[in-house]
């Protein structure tokens, strides 16, 4: 058999180059329960925003995206931070376009590379349950000072 010389150091060079072209996987989403259903549900009718708020940008948006990820990549050397600015621009055009009660479920939406999706979709999760919560207690509070106005009016 023939003895190939230098193919470890033709290996070693192969993976130095390739470093900065192996990406991540990065996720773009909203953690809200109610966010597959808000999303899917086309026949619904939104004062603000649209059902398919996530996919249809993504639609929209994929050539400015390729375009995104193949400038950051070229001036970064990293198609992982590339991925996530294009994702980033996503999550803003999705955000706009997220039909909105609370604001919990614009609250909710996350970008993050798939090794930190675990912590990622944990935290917005917490976000957007903290702003669903908070807008409840606004509501109650307000509920409440209607009726102590409404009560002392009577007297």
């Amino acid at each position: 058999m023939a003895d190939i010389t230098g193919l470890r150091e033709v290996q070693r060079e192969l993976k130095r180059l390739s470093k900065g072209f192996i990406a991540e996987g990065v996720v773009v989403g909203f953690t809200q329960s109610y966010a597959i259903y808000v999303h899917e549900m086309k026949g619904l009718k939104h004062t603000t925003g649209k059902a398919g708020f996530l996919l249809d940008n993504a639609r929209d948006l994929r050539k400015e995206m390729a375009q995104t990820v193949l400038t950051v990549t070229k001036n970064t050397g990293n198609v992982t931070k590339g991925l996530i600015a294009a994702g980033q621009r996503l999550q803003g055009a999705a955000m706009d376009d997220t039909p909105i009660d609370t604001g919990a479920l614009r609250a909710s939406s996350f970008v993050a590379k798939e090794s930190d999706l675990e912590a990622a979709s944990a935290a917005a999760k917490a976000k957007g349950d903290k702003e669903r919560g908070d807008v409840k207690q606004k509501r109650r509070t307000k509920a409440a000072d209607s009726r102590t106005k409404a009560r002392r009016k009577k007297k």
